[in-house]
């Protein structure tokens, strides 16, 4: 049978400090509040051209901007908290994919991608880059359909609350493509706020 006894002083202060660990997830701020929120990029197209590729052009990727507006009722509803009480907001993924309408069947045609964030009085940033003249230094994979940019960890939280959101832009080199290029997207933003 087994006998109970009291617990030592020593052995209180660790096992409360054990239940507060667990509580708070292991360190983690209980005041904070960490989630995911994710847009897609309707799609877009790029027209074909005749145009013989000697030499690297600038290619319009984004030539109709991605415009981005976050809001509770549309990105986080569940979330006790508003954009104005975020604190942090940093791309997690941001990709580029050939769309199953695109007669133009991969990104062969691009030597260099940067996407930039723009806002209402705030400095034009790089947000997201691959090829192997870019800040990534990540050359685009022959015959790739989807495009994996590599984020520049930027806080775009700034950006998120500005008024009437933020667009991205985008610089490419690369061939004009023969056939027109129709392409989708996906950008993924882990976000860190206070709660209300």
């Amino acid at each position: 049978c087994y006998a109970w006894k009291p617990m030592t002083r020593s052995v209180l202060p660790a096992l409360l400090l054990a239940v507060i660990a667990s509580a708070t997830g292991c360190g983690k701020d209980p005041l904070t509040l960490e989630f995911d929120v994710d847009k897609d990029i309707p799609e877009q197209s790029i027209p074909g051209s005749i145009a013989p590729c000697n030499l690297p052009i600038s290619v319009g990727v984004l030539d109709d901007p991605f415009e981005v507006t976050m809001t509770q009722a549309e990105d986080f509803p569940e979330q006790n908290t508003d954009v104005q009480h975020v604190r942090s907001a940093k791309v997690r993924e941001l990709s580029l994919s050939i769309a199953a309408t695109s007669s133009e069947p991969d990104w062969d045609f691009l030597d260099a991608l940067n996407l930039f964030v723009e806002a209402s009085g705030l400095e034009r940033k790089l947000v997201a880059s691959i090829g192997e003249n870019t800040e990534s230094g990540d050359p685009i994979p022959d015959g790739a359909t989807k495009l994996d940019l590599d984020p520049e960890g930027i806080n775009l939280a700034p950006y998120i609350k500005a008024n009437g959101g933020f667009t991205m832009t985008s610089e490419a080199t690369g061939c004009a493509p023969a056939q027109e290029v129709r392409f989708t997207g996906r950008l993924e933003v882990r976000v860190v706020a206070d709660p209300l």
